[in-house]
């Protein structure tokens, strides 16, 4: 009979050790539901923003379409930098030139009309890169950068200033 009791007590402080750091976590995610909830809807939202952006410049200009929000330590804001991979119009672009500089700029232009609220990045980024090969890649980058205010004004509204207040 002294054996059929031993095994119990064991058995209650595994379980006892297993359910009280689960406990604590319950009770830390129920105290901070509110705020891990909104952290999970804005990355859900810059997700789904930065995807439609994607889908923007991809639909205009062809190509494999990158987009990275991207944070500079020391530089105020996010930096919006677009990356299009062997789009159809490489070939026959001067990149070197102003011709390259326009296209990057136009580039940058859509992006930045495809956001549903372009002043959340005070800068821009578009990569143009040529890849070519086959199990090793040979490539060129040609990286612009621009400020909002370089940009054209946007598409069916007025141009605002990108550090404006939000409304």
């Amino acid at each position: 009979m002294g054996a059929k009791r031993g095994w119990r007590k064991p058995v209650f402080i595994g379980c006892g050790l297993a359910l009280v750091p689960a406990l604590a976590v319950a009770v830390l995610l129920g105290l901070h539901w509110s705020t891990l909830a909104r952290v999970y809807h804005r990355a859900a939202d810059a997700l789904a923003e930065l995807n439609a952006v994607r889908g923007a410049v991809e639909g205009r200009y062809g190509g494999a379409v990158n987009i990275v929000a991207k944070h500079q330590g020391g530089v105020p804001g996010a930096m919006l930098s677009i990356t299009l991979v062997n789009p159809s119009f490489l070939d026959g672009l001067d990149t070197h030139g102003a011709a390259g500089r326009d296209k990057a700029l136009e580039i940058a232009a859509v992006a930045r009309d495809a956001l549903r609220d372009p002043r959340g990045y005070p800068r821009y980024e578009v990569v143009l890169a040529r890849q070519r090969g086959v199990g090793v890649t040979v490539g060129s980058n040609w990286i612009f950068r621009f400020e909002a205010s370089e940009l054209p004004p946007l598409a069916g509204r007025p141009a605002e200033s990108p550090t404006a207040p939000s409304r």
